[in-house]
């Protein structure tokens, strides 16, 4: 409790992707947010964009968290990331990374 976790979202496409939702989820607050981005080119085949979105969170209270489908706008279309739960514990310590989550493309 009180510690932070990094939740990251990864997706790749045609352009560059962008989280739509803010994270709004009881007892779980947003510390810091950062995007990343890599271009890739290739002959044939054109461009790839690799986004990796990484939201700092910080559990207030012990306890699960379901973390909602989360909107990405990616290709010019919009698409959702899978729900997700966070168990939190007491006495943990560190940073735990969860899992990064890769967006259906």
């Amino acid at each position: 409790m009180g510690e932070p976790v990094e939740f990251v979202i990864l997706a790749a496409g045609k352009s560059q992707a962008r989280l739509l939702d803010d994270l709004l989820v009881d007892g779980l607050r947003v510390a810091g947010k950062s995007d990343q981005f890599q271009v890739q080119m290739s002959f044939p085949g054109g461009m790839e964009v690799r986004t990796r979105t990484v939201l700092t969170l910080v559990p207030e209270r012990e306890g699960e968290f379901r973390i909602p489908p989360l909107r990405v706008r990616m290709n010019g279309q919009i698409v959702k990331t899978p729900e997700c739960v966070l168990r939190v514990q007491p006495g943990a310590g560190g940073i735990p990374v969860l899992p990064a989550i890769p967006v259906p493309q």
